[in-house]
């Protein structure tokens, strides 16, 4: 196998969180089905935003079209999850977080 090759290879397996990794990751956390508080974000926030970026980059890019209904069902909570990012406010995040658990458990 040539390098380059390999190297896509590791890439592709770096980060490889799927949705059912996400809500356990969620629910692990917050100590069941229980709302995260945002002291339990401080302290986690940065693996639950690369779980969910991660769950995301794999239904964006490996063979989900832009109008495959996965990827509607889940963009408008990864839109919100974004713009709470963007905008540094931990209680919409939770909101956020919170939605796209919900989706994933009743998907």
């Amino acid at each position: 196998m040539k390098k380059t090759q390999r190297l896509e290879e590791m890439k592709k397996q770096a980060l490889c969180f799927d949705k059912t990794d996400v809500r356990e990751l969620l629910e692990l956390i917050a100590g069941g089905e229980k709302e995260l508080t945002i002291k339990q974000l401080n302290k986690w926030r940065d693996l639950i935003l690369i779980a969910v970026a991660s769950m995301r980059f794999w239904y964006e890019h490996f063979g989900h079209a832009k109008n495959h209904p996965l990827r509607v069902y889940y963009g408008e909570d990864w839109k919100e999850i974004d713009a709470a990012v963007w905008q540094c406010d931990d209680k919409k995040l939770i909101k956020a977080l919170e939605s796209l658990r919900g989706a994933i458990q009743w998907e």
